[in-house]
């Protein structure tokens, strides 16, 4: 309770003073490029429920037909406003109306993707995260992506790896 109390307080409180760049912010997204100014996809939260995870639109409005789901490095669906916007994190200040919905904390790891993972995967995020946060490893300056769950139904910690990518230990290796 003391956590969620924490997490709305801040969150009203950082979204009251960014108020004034938000306004800026939307302004520059409309006047850069047709369509909607926020981009809101279904992510899954803590016990595999999902919700709605807004962002500032940073790509080309019709950037789902123009290219993959995955964005690239200098890739050219993203606006002039956009491309400045990710370089300071700005577009992922409307995670805050999450938080204040009491659907993300304000800490790691980032929501898994709706649809993208596979039902053992979900059901991993699930039982090892406490709860969806909306800073971590791959929000923050020169860090590298998070490693995705294992694709494996085993878990982790019962048993050695089955796949060149998982990064479990067999329960008798010491480190």
């Amino acid at each position: 309770m003391l956590k969620r109390t924490f997490d709305f307080v801040v969150s009203f409180l950082v979204i009251l003073i960014a108020l004034p760049l938000w306004l800026a912010v939307v302004m520059a997204i409309k006047i850069d490029s047709a369509g909607p100014v926020f981009h809101h996809a279904t992510r899954i939260g803590k016990g595999g429920k999902p919700f709605t995870l807004y962002k500032f639109r940073t790509m080309v409005a019709d950037a789902a037909s123009r290219g993959p789901g995955i964005t690239q490095q200098d890739d050219p669906r993203i606006s002039r406003v956009g491309r400045f916007l990710r370089q300071l994190k700005i577009d992922e200040m409307p995670q805050l109306i999450n938080v204040l919905h009491g659907e993300r904390g304000q800490i790691n790891p980032g929501p898994a993707l709706s649809g993208v993972m596979t039902e053992e995967q979900v059901e991993y995020v699930c039982r090892n995260l406490a709860d969806v946060l909306t800073t971590g490893p791959a929000s923050s300056r020169n860090s590298k992506p998070a490693t995705s769950a294992p694709a494996s139904t085993s878990s982790p910690s019962t048993s050695t790896p089955t796949t060149a990518t998982s990064t479990a230990t067999s329960p008798t290796t010491s480190p």
